[in-house]
């Protein structure tokens, strides 16, 4: 859970205590645009390559 708090913080500018005071269904919907974004990075490296 804190590596997303840490992408929250680095990439969205969210502090920490906001994304642990996010209500469950929240927090998870971030994590999968997260997961999301992390996929397609890692797709777009492959393509690039």
């Amino acid at each position: 859970m804190a590596m997303y708090g840490y992408f929250c913080f680095r990439r969205l500018h969210i502090l920490p205590n906001q994304f642990d005071d996010l209500e469950s269904n929240e927090k998870a919907m971030v994590i999968a645009y997260i997961r999301k974004w992390v996929k397609d990075e890692k797709e777009a490296e492959k393509k690039a390559k």
